[in-house]
């Protein structure tokens, strides 16, 4: 992994993962990301010790993720290239008998990706995460009205966001380098109803994500 990073890519996946094995040239090819783009990479290894010999080297440049190779020939490979779109969605429910009230709601529309969300206990807000900026931030949603906020704009990739019972409060995770950090950010009410982002004040140091609210709001597990 230091390898890899040490070239600025990150895995694919949650691991960097070999797809192909090319025996004539003791390669390996694999998925992993630079920057925005996902491409497909070969690294030879050293017969004697299975160790990376050199640098890894870029196969594909396209703008998509690019993944699941497989030989075609001498020289020639076949990939997938393909788009995604993860939006949020929602169904109501009767809590007390466990039933569905009317039909699926479709949340967001966007072509990012939006998930990990948290709602205020009352159902009328949300917190998630989205890339339709271009990076993971905390996006803030009245469900009601259908307003999209973003609560940070950064480079550093924030995520799994929890919003506090009164939808007072956001906690989330922002990584920066090897590290992660826990930050939580008082939510204001702006001009005509939406929200007004505090300044974020970080929870703790070189921990996990946060994993939950103590009912009164004033404790982050």
């Amino acid at each position: 992994v230091a390898f890899f990073r040490g070239q600025g890519l990150r895995a694919a996946t949650r691991v960097f993962l070999p797809d192909l094995w090319l025996p004539e040239t003791s390669e390996v090819v694999f998925s992993a990301r630079l920057g925005d783009t996902t491409n497909l990479w070969k690294v030879a290894l050293s017969p004697g010790s299975w160790r990376a010999s050199g640098p890894a080297q870029r196969l594909t440049f396209g703008t998509g993720p690019e993944v699941l190779p497989v030989i075609a020939g001498p020289g020639r490979l076949v990939f997938a290239s393909h788009t995604s779109n993860v939006d949020l969605w929602g169904l109501r429910l009767d809590a007390g008998q466990a039933k569905i009230q009317g039909d699926l709601h479709r949340w967001t529309s966007d072509p990012g990706i939006d998930s990990q969300a948290s709602l205020s206990a009352d159902g009328s807000k949300m917190v998630f995460t989205s890339t339709r900026a271009g990076n993971s931030d905390i996006w803030w949603k009245d469900l009601e009205s259908g307003r999209d906020t973003p609560l940070t704009v950064t480079p550093s990739p924030e995520t799994y966001p929890l919003l506090s019972p009164d939808g007072s409060k956001v906690a989330y995770s922002v990584r920066e380098g090897s590290k992660s950090s826990n930050c939580i950010m008082t939510l204001g009410s702006g001009a005509g109803g939406s929200v007004q982002p505090g300044p974020p004040e970080r929870a703790c140091e070189d921990c996990g994500g946060p994993a939950g609210w103590f009912p009164d709001g004033q404790k982050l597990l």
